[in-house]
């Protein structure tokens, strides 16, 4: 099956642009834009992503206005028509790449519409691509790149239309495309992600930190919840939390209230080796 963009001396694999290499259902490509005036009196975003093994194409824009979020969801088959970033009225145009895109919502029966155009200030970012594999087995992949600038247009909502204007109106653009769990249904086959949540942390006298996790991989909660206890030793100066100083990214979550969640190679064996990855992950 041809597009448009076969044309371009641009393929990858020995295949039209209709095909990906990846036969995973997870795989996915899409575009997700944020925006609002200054003022805040609009907040919105708006999402188009397709899913080349599962024949499918959705997308949503969301508006926040006087208190309020209204939302539009829109899904459709993908092929044949693979070339429109967009399903039924609302679709994504590159109209300039790297520099500008239009994002459009037709008016419909739902009471919100927008034509907005996002033209790019500034330099896009490149994010490395990542892949991860646990005890060697493929979990995910991604590439991305973000892009910010300023926005021109129109947005339609609970019955009131709002002109943005480049020097009120700003945006923050991500596109991302890959092979990520959760996206594209859930995964039907294979053991589950080991992950490590930590839930408290203290460190008491003697220099020890003690730190209580949960395995969320864990087949019994029985078993899933962690106790660990590592002796920091002679660390020198500690900060706030009692910690080395040169642990400074473990502070920093702590300041946060949060510490997020550890990928782990297998099941934990040893809690000892849960409190030193967090450790080495915090320098």
């Amino acid at each position: 099956m041809l597009t448009k963009f076969d044309e371009h001396l641009l393929h990858q694999i020995t295949d039209s642009f209709a095909a990906v290499m990846a036969t995973d259902k997870h795989w996915n490509d899409g575009h997700y834009i944020c925006l609002c005036d200054m003022d805040g009196r609009i907040q919105l975003i708006g999402l188009v992503r397709l899913y080349a093994n599962n024949d499918v194409i959705d997308g949503f824009l969301c508006v926040r206005h006087e208190g309020r979020q209204h939302n539009i969801r829109l899904s459709r088959r993908l092929r044949s028509d693979v070339d429109t970033i967009g399903i039924g009225p609302l679709r994504i145009e590159i109209v300039e790449p790297m520099e500008t895109v239009r994002l459009v919502l037709e008016e419909n029966e739902h009471g919100i519409a927008c034509d907005l155009t996002c033209r790019t200030t500034a330099a896009p970012y490149e994010d490395q691509p990542v892949y991860r594999r646990e005890n060697g087995r493929f979990v995910s992949s991604r590439a991305v790149y973000e892009v910010v600038g300023t926005v021109e247009g129109t947005v339609t909502v609970a019955g009131e239309t709002y002109t943005a204007t480049p020097d009120r109106w700003h945006f923050f653009r991500n596109h991302s495309w890959g092979s990520m769990p959760g996206r594209g249904g859930p995964r039907e086959h294979g053991a589950g992600v080991h992950r490590l949540a930590l839930l408290d942390q203290q460190v008491v006298d003697g220099g020890q930190l003690e730190l209580l996790g949960e395995d969320l991989g864990a087949a019994d909660a029985d078993d899933a919840e962690v106790a660990v206890a590592l002796d920091l030793g002679d660390a020198g100066e500690l900060g706030d939390h009692g910690l080395p100083l040169g642990l400074a990214g473990l502070e920093d979550l702590l300041d946060a209230g949060e510490a997020g969640e550890l990928d782990l190679a297998e099941r934990l064996a040893a809690a000892d080796l849960v409190a030193r990855a967090l450790l080495a992950g915090a320098g």
